[in-house]
């Protein structure tokens, strides 16, 4: 959602944050559903444990960097990451 004149900081905010959660919720699923832990996880994309932890908590906002990283190692599209499931 861009943010022009007639957008409240806290919409977009809220809106960032919905999108923090849905990303964390589908790296988490797919974490678990390849059996990996953090510390695998961590291991593979050199990105440290405790912020893969708050990447899935949706409480970090991933950069386009991270969010490709996940997309390469998870073998899914941006978007896919990016929207919540229906039957996850």
């Amino acid at each position: 959602m861009p943010i022009n004149a007639k957008t409240n900081d806290w919409q977009a905010t809220e809106e960032m944050q919905k999108i923090n959660y849905i990303f964390g919720d589908n790296i988490r699923i797919e974490r678990l559903r390849r059996g990996f832990t953090i510390e695998d996880v961590s291991f593979i994309t050199n990105i440290s444990a405790s912020y893969l932890g708050a990447l899935e908590r949706g409480v970090r906002t991933p950069s386009i960097d991270v969010l490709f990283i996940f997309c390469n190692i998870y073998g899914l599209t941006p978007n896919e990451l990016l929207t919540q499931r229906n039957n996850a």
